[in-house]
C-alpha cells in the first residue's frame, strides 16, 4: 500500500505521521519507504540497500536509528531530522525536508491483491476483497469513507 500523509517521527518499533490534520501511528515493520520529496525516475523500488536517498544525488548506506522533531536554529521552528548510522562515517542527522528525498527502511513484498483502490491524494490500497452496499464501501473486510476514491 502507499499512504499519501506526512511522516514526522520514527522509532525502533513505529512510524508516526500526520493525514488530514490528525496524527498517527503505524508499525514500522510494515513500511518500506518514507517519501519527503519527489523521487527521480533512476531510483526504483525500495531494494535491499538500507539509508537515505538524499537531495544531492547520493544514497547514504546505513541503518536509521530514528527521525523526529528537533531545534536546528534557535528561535526558529523544529525540523523533522532522520538519523542514519553508517559504518562509514558514524551516526549523522539529516533535514527530512530539505536534505531528504526518501528512507529505504526494507524491500517491498507485495501481498497478493484482487484489487488496487487509488485515492485522489495519491495513496494506494491493495486488497483481496472490497464489498459495495447501502452503508458504503468494505476493503478487506474494513469499512472506508468512499470520499477521494479515484480509480477502482
Amino acid at each position: 500500500d502507499m499512504l499519501a500523509c506526512q511522516p514526522i517521527g520514527l522509532n525502533a518499533t513505529v512510524v508516526r505521521y500526520i493525514r488530514d490534520d490528525k496524527g498517527f501511528t503505524t508499525p514500522r515493520e510494515g513500511i518500506a519507504r518514507l517519501v519527503f520529496n519527489p523521487i527521480p525516475p533512476d531510483a526504483g523500488a525500495p531494494g535491499s540497500k538500507r539509508g537515505l536517498i538524499l537531495t544531492n544525488g547520493d544514497f547514504f548506506d546505513g541503518e536509521v536509528e530514528g527521525m523526529d522533531f528537533e531545534t536546528v536554529v534557535w528561535g526558529r521552528p523544529q525540523r523533522v531530522r532522520a538519523a542514519v548510522r553508517s559504518v562509514l562515517f558514524g551516526t549523522r542527522k539529516f533535514d527530512a525536508e530539505s536534505e531528504v528525498i526518501a528512507i529505504e527502511l526494507a524491500e517491498v513484498s507485495l501481498a497478493p491483491a484482487t484489487y488496487e483502490v487509488r485515492m485522489d491524494d495519491g495513496s494506494l490500497q491493495r486488497a483481496k476483497q472490497i464489498k459495495v452496499g447501502k452503508s458504503g464501501v468494505e476493503v478487506d473486510g474494513v469499512a472506508r469513507p468512499v470520499a477521494g476514491w479515484k480509480r477502482l
